[in-house]
């Protein structure tokens, strides 16, 4: 196995052997099996991490080393330790907690090897990553969600411009020859954040980097602050990045005023200021686009209140309409009324002027009403209340008592059924003593003198026949 055909694989870590282990295992996985490990301790505990190599020497197959500092040297200390400690072709930078596709190095390797055949300015690759958020419990990992990081990144070579602005490749992804690494020098140590985004800067300044559309590898999050160095320092020392974000600026700008030039520094600075008002200007797009939202959430709201509006008052020139057609035909059974009023007083008078015919009838009918009770003996009382009842008098004033039951909201009448003969001529008893009965005494009357006048009129016959015989005698 020849220098440049061995990938270099430099892994930092301190007291996180449940990462550590995957990012071991992510390894020995690899479909590419040309590639040699140095595993930096950076001033962890030392049994833990040769305990885990020695659980996987036999996978490895003698291609893991181990480099212990006795104290810690920060991650671009132990990053600078780990290159001095490996004598590969081709090296790249795998954290303790983060991990690639069984493919990545078989892909990477094969696309550096052929990009640089036909642009000899490639000098790394890089590919696309997911995201993966996730909790540590004990010696579990949860995995809480996965998304892709930085999906806008285009294929092909990466901008400079954009990576002055903020460094979107995870070290997880990034491939590079040793000879480019040697030509722009080694990892800056001043600082203890940022050192892969100020080498990709120098790299990209001098070399060109090659994105492969691929996503192989995962670039693991942990937003909680966790105890035991287990936190990602992009969230659990954010104010720390930006301190030394801000320090790197300076530097870059300082040695273009040292060189008298403008270079990376000034740029990078312009750059910064441009993102801001990027980001700025982002902000009032989304606060513009909020703004609309909510003002075409009240114009529906609007729209909506119209609509019911509209609605309810269609609704009210409906109950209009029908309150008329109501009050019309209330009218209308009001003029009803006024003539069925009218058509009583009619009757009202005619009862008035035959008052005394109707009371001398009366005072004939009653004296039948012994009769009648001694009739009521009888085992048949129902049929005295149907004499009554369906009798022409009472029949004939139904339709009028009907109105008026109507109209003073009483329930319609209804046939009695009885069981006593008292309970029978009590109600017959009713009946005569009713409107309807007294009314309908003319009827009676009349029907009285058309039985009774053929009858005189045959007696007056009979007794002139009489008398005229008896003259002759």
């Amino acid at each position: 196995m020849t220098e440049r055909s061995t990938v270099g694989i430099i892994t930092r870590t301190k007291d996180r052997a449940v990462l550590l282990k995957r990012a071991i295992e992510s390894v020995i996985n690899q479909t590419y099996t040309d590639w040699a490990l140095v595993i930096v301790n950076d001033g962890g505990d030392p049994t833990i991490v040769d305990d885990l190599v020695r659980h996987y020497a036999a996978s490895a197959s003698g291609r893991i080393r181990i480099v212990h500092n006795s104290q810690s040297l920060g991650m671009e200390g132990a990053s600078k330790v780990g290159l001095d400690n490996i004598d590969a072709g081709l090296l790249i930078f795998h954290d303790d907690d983060d991990a690639w596709a069984p493919e990545f190095l078989m892909v990477t390797v094969h696309e550096l090897r052929r990009l640089q055949r036909k642009y000899p300015s490639v000098q790394g690759v890089t590919t696309r990553v997911h995201r993966v958020f996730e909790t540590i419990r004990g010696n579990l990992v949860e995995i809480d969600s996965v998304e892709p990081f930085h999906a806008s990144v285009p294929q092909g070579f990466l901008s400079l411009d954009r990576i002055l602005a903020g460094n979107f490749v995870p070290p997880i992804t990034f491939l590079f020859t040793r000879e480019a690494y040697q030509g722009v020098g080694s990892v800056y140590e001043a600082i203890p954040y940022l050192g892969d985004w100020d080498f990709l800067v120098r790299f990209l300044s001098r070399y060109d980097v090659y994105m492969i559309p691929q996503f192989l590898a995962f670039y693991h999050w942990r937003k909680d602050s966790q105890p035991g160095g287990i936190s990602n320092t992009v969230f659990a020392e954010v104010s720390q990045h930006m301190m030394y974000r801000q320090s790197l600026l300076n530097a870059w700008l300082r040695e273009d005023f040292a060189a008298g030039k403008t270079g990376i520094g000034t740029y990078a600075n312009l750059r910064m200021h441009l993102e801001a008002l990027r980001s700025q200007g982002e902000a009032v797009g989304n606060e513009l686009k909020n703004i609309k939202a909510q003002a075409e959430t009240q114009h529906n709201q609007l729209t909506n209140i119209r609509n019911q509006a509209e609605t309810q008052q269609n609704q009210l020139t409906n109950i209009q309409n029908q309150a008329e057609i109501q009050r019309a035909q209330l009218v209308d059974i009001l003029r009803q009324d006024e003539a069925h009023h009218r058509e009583l007083a009619s009757i009202r008078r005619l009862v008035e002027s035959h008052g005394a015919e109707w009371s001398a009838l009366r005072s004939n009918l009653l004296t039948l009403v012994p009769v009648a009770q001694e009739a009521a003996a009888a085992p048949l009382p129902q049929a005295i209340v149907d004499y009554y009842w369906y009798s022409l008098s009472w029949r004939a004033f139904r339709w009028f008592r009907s109105l008026g039951n109507r109209v003073m909201r009483l329930p319609p009448e209804k046939r009695p059924s009885v069981q006593s003969s008292e309970e029978a001529w009590r109600i017959a008893r009713e009946i005569q003593e009713s409107l309807s009965w007294n009314i309908s005494a003319p009827l009676r009357w009349v029907g009285c003198m058309i039985h009774i006048v053929p009858w005189v009129r045959h007696a007056k016959s009979a007794d002139s026949s009489h008398q005229a015989g008896s003259s002759g005698s």
